[in-house]
């Protein structure tokens, strides 16, 4: 298919060309288009595999602001990415190392959220940068704030207290989110961790110590978790 052209594309190399253009034919098709710098095709252009070849390309901003570009995004290549996602999506910011481009790419990527404004929160580290992955359950924000992406049932992690070893300077931030800020709602299309993705710049929130906060979570699961 002819794709659009952009003026940086005369400075890629063959191998770089190719890649990008078989990924914006995968966001403008939502077909699998296979891709490598090398070889056979071996990774759907959105994929793991397929978008770990900007990064070795130091492809990511340019592809991002090319995705940015177009006028939409077919669904099949949204739900592509969204599973790309959420398996490695807390890097792909810092990929993109541009804040006015990635955002406008995630809104392209992602299905998009149609709903109303949400209370949100995010468990991280004090001081720490305010990422896109956010919450509508405390309990996993506390899960994240102490323990990351380690295996802690955040259930128990509430109820029956916190086990040795979690951050001392973890916080968990609480923030009534515009709808115009929230990108897209993945727990609404069936992912766990009840994940809103949203737009962090300029959003209003406060933060509170994790212990301090696990004490009204609790009250809050208890109440939940009632007959």
């Amino acid at each position: 298919m002819q794709l659009p052209a952009c003026a940086f594309d005369a400075a890629l190399a063959p191998a770089q060309q190719g890649i990008i253009d078989r990924l914006i034919e995968a966001c403008l098709t939502g077909k699998e288009c296979r891709t490598s710098d090398h070889g056979p095709r071996r990774w759907a252009a959105i994929s793991p595999g397929g978008l770990g070849l900007l990064a070795r390309h130091s492809l990511w901003r340019y592809a991002a602001e090319r995705i940015a570009e177009l006028s939409a995004v077919h669904p099949r290549a949204q739900y592509r990415f969204l599973d790309v996602w959420m398996r490695v999506g807390w890097m792909l910011r810092r990929l993109v190392a541009d804040d006015d481009v990635f955002f406008p790419m995630l809104r392209k990527l992602l299905p998009a959220y149609t709903g109303g404004p949400m209370t949100l929160y995010r468990g991280q580290a004090e001081g720490g940068a305010v990422e896109p992955s956010w919450t509508r359950a405390p309990h996993i924000a506390l899960k994240f704030a102490l323990w990351g992406d380690a295996n802690v049932n955040p259930h128990r992690l509430v109820l029956k207290g916190t086990p040795a070893g979690g951050r001392n300077d973890a916080v968990v931030l609480k923030a009534v989110v515009a709808a115009n800020r929230i990108i897209s709602a993945p727990c609404l299309l069936g992912m766990p961790e009840g994940e809103y993705i949203v737009d962090p710049r300029h959003i209003e929130f406060t933060s509170e110590p994790a212990p301090d906060a696990g004490i009204w979570i609790k009250e809050w699961m208890e109440g939940w978790l009632a007959p």
